[in-house]
């Protein structure tokens, strides 16, 4: 059911508004998953026998949250019972016992109960301890996903109560294989000049899924090279160096 409304969603923004690339062609499936190939199998080995308390740690635009939400979605957890919170903004010890106690709530429908915790490492000391408890004792079907570009900014006592997730940044192959993927669903057609272009956003994008797509994007319609670098840096890699 929860596909069919996320479709329509997707699709209803499709027509208000031009979605970016990077979000309208976002993973949603682990065999959908390009990259940390090793990471993705080890997951699709261990479902359903997931831990209920998991930490994402990557750098920024290489598909944490993304993962997270696959997370939820292989679970089979409706709409209404995935809740992501802004760390960065509901940071404090308040909001924390507030999730916290929601959390025991059990389900009225589905399976599960997922509480995805993007930049986690923003929460404060107090809330972190807050949550070492229910981390560490889940209630029964109710997954906590942690997802941070830093965890080492994470209170080792809650970081160690987690099992641990991490992504590294992709390959040019890898980045390359998203481009072709968005360009094939977008009816792009490679031409010349544009592969010339994809070069120059491998070297720009240095492995993050999430810039290259945003590069590509923005360079598609590109006539060639030069334009394509006056665009991003407001300067060619054959002007004059002074």
């Amino acid at each position: 059911m929860w596909e069919t409304l996320e479709i329509r969603y997707i699709l209803y923004m499709k027509g208000k508004y031009n979605v970016p690339f990077h979000i309208d062609y976002r993973p949603a499936k682990l065999n959908e998953f390009i990259g940390n190939g090793e990471i993705i199998r080890d997951l699709q080995a261990k479902f359903p026998h997931w831990p209920q308390t998991i930490l994402i740690s990557a750098p920024s635009g290489c598909g944490k949250t993304t993962l997270a939400r696959i997370i939820s979605h292989e679970l089979k957890c409706a709409p209404m019972y995935m809740k992501e919170i802004d760390a960065a903004q509901d940071r404090g010890i308040d909001a924390i016992r507030t999730i916290i106690k929601e959390s025991y709530s059990r389900p009225l429908m589905g399976a599960v109960k997922v509480i995805i915790f993007d930049e986690c490492h923003m929460l404060t000391p107090e809330a972190m301890n807050a949550l070492l408890k229910i981390s560490e004792e889940p209630p029964p079907k109710t997954y906590f996903i942690f997802c941070s570009t830093a965890p080492e900014k994470i209170l080792p006592t809650l970081r160690n109560r987690c099992f641990k997730i991490k992504l590294s940044n992709l390959s040019d192959r890898e980045i390359s294989l998203i481009i072709k993927n968005v360009a094939d669903k977008e009816v792009i057609e490679f031409t010349e000049p544009l592969k010339q272009i994809c070069r120059f956003i491998l070297s720009e994008a240095k492995g993050v899924p999430r810039e290259a797509l945003l590069l590509f994007e923005s360079l598609k319609d590109c006539t060639n090279l030069e334009e394509a670098q006056t665009k991003i840096h407001g300067f060619t890699d054959n002007d004059p160096k002074i």
